[in-house]
């Protein structure tokens, strides 16, 4: 949805290789920091060990506080991951729709995604009893077994369209 808007398309998965490069390293080095900081026990239990490690660093008793740092870029993080998000929606929703212009979408698919998440998510422990009870079958479902019935689907269909253009090259001849 967003790859037929990038400018420069032969780039796009030497951007893909270094931002997973980059993004795995900085995944790698935070985790690492955790778990030489906090522990694995105390990292395994913690809900956010990055804030947590933000909060007992302190350099030379004068630099300490850093977990508002982290929050800031938390904050930051999900304001872009939301933007992504909520573009690749109404640009998908547009398309399905057959719409030229996505941008009338805008209003209706924000003022559903906040009913939404209040309906689906009313108080973190309702969350963390979804999590604990159903989001293994839900992750399973929405993110192997749907693509990959998905993926099997265009072999199958690819396939199909290989040999009907074969039939028609050898029939012609």
């Amino acid at each position: 949805m967003i790859f037929p808007y990038v400018k420069e398309s032969k780039k796009t998965a030497h951007g893909w290789v270094i931002g997973g490069l980059i993004g795995g390293g900085v995944l790698l080095l935070i985790t690492m920091l955790c778990l030489l900081v906090l522990g694995s026990d105390l990292t395994g239990l913690s809900a956010y060990p990055t804030y947590k490690v933000g909060e007992k660093i302190n350099i030379a008793g004068f630099l300490e506080g850093l977990e508002i740092f982290i929050a800031i870029i938390w904050m930051i993080t999900i304001f872009f991951k939301l933007v992504v998000l909520y573009y690749a929606s109404s640009v998908g929703i547009a398309q399905f729709l057959k719409i030229n212009d996505h941008r009338p979408l805008l209003l209706p698919l924000g003022m559903g995604m906040v009913v939404l998440s209040i309906i689906a998510y009313p108080d973190v422990a309702y969350f963390e009893t979804f999590v604990g009870d159903t989001w293994l079958s839900y992750a399973l479902t929405n993110g192997l077994i749907l693509p990959l019935i998905l993926w099997i689907g265009l072999i199958i269909k690819n396939r199909r369209e290989r040999s009907k253009g074969t039939k028609k090259k050898t029939g012609a001849s």
